[in-house]
């Protein structure tokens, strides 16, 4: 894909991975419709991209706002080449003691928007017969940690989702990459950890920024028409699980 005229679609956007992605594509010529609920912090990345980024606040469990995404981006550049779904949150808790409520909510930010989000746009890619989805799960898709049973299980279901829709796609020249993040230093771990921990973890390589994820991103998305990058696992070097 060539960056210097495409349009690329970014949920969670606001912060950590998402917003650093938004950066580098803009760097490189691209255009970004940015997505999430944080309508302050959203709008203040736009302004500092400039004209080439649209801040579209919204909640992506409602598929009205999904939609409504999709006819903004469509409306301002007038075409979608690719989708990177990075919505999503942490989720704590043992099945013994945990939250169900919370457990719910984050079911259905890290699977059910998820799925909204692509049924939104694959149309527009279906259509076109060309473009690229990107989903974000996580290494906690491939491991189980302790605590974390629930999250874990969500990014499980990305990973099934990613496979699947990636068949679904083949017809269509539509790829899609299944992107795995390890241990990254960003806003995601706010209210789950101090600072001074993930700034130990990176000073002992246990955790890396926002910025390496994007740099994969990029390199998924600039490869030639035919070749897909179907898996993309990004962790520390001095990461264990």
């Amino acid at each position: 894909m060539d960056l210097n005229t495409a349009t690329i679609l970014i949920t969670g956007a606001s912060t950590g991975i998402g917003a650093a992605t938004a950066r580098a594509l803009v760097a490189r010529g691209a255009q970004v419709a940015l997505v999430a609920r944080s309508r302050d912090t959203l709008e203040t990345l736009a302004e500092e991209l400039g004209p080439s980024a649209l801040a579209i606040p919204g909640d992506l469990t409602q598929q009205a706002d999904n939609e409504r995404m999709v006819a903004a981006t469509l409306e301002r550049f007038g075409r979608i080449d690719a989708l990177f779904a990075n919505a999503g949150t942490f989720i704590t808790g043992d099945l013994a003691d945990g939250d169900p409520e919370h457990w719910a909510r984050g079911i259905d930010l890290n699977i059910t928007a998820l799925l909204r989000s692509i049924r939104a746009t694959s149309p527009h890619l279906v259509a076109q017969h060309s473009g690229h989805i990107i989903l974000t799960s996580s290494v906690a898709g491939r491991n189980w940690c302790r605590g974390q049973t629930v999250y874990c299980a969500t990014k499980q279901a990305v990973r099934a989702i990613g496979e699947g829709l990636r068949k679904e796609m083949l017809p269509h020249r539509v790829k899609v990459t299944l992107l795995e993040p390890g241990w990254v230093a960003s806003e995601f771990w706010d209210g789950h950890g101090s600072k001074a921990r993930l700034d130990t973890a990176v000073a002992e390589q246990r955790a890396i920024h926002s910025d390496d994820i994007a740099r994969g991103v990029i390199y998924a998305l600039e490869q030639p028409d035919a070749v897909s990058v179907g898996e993309l696992l990004i962790r520390p070097v001095g990461q264990e699980h």
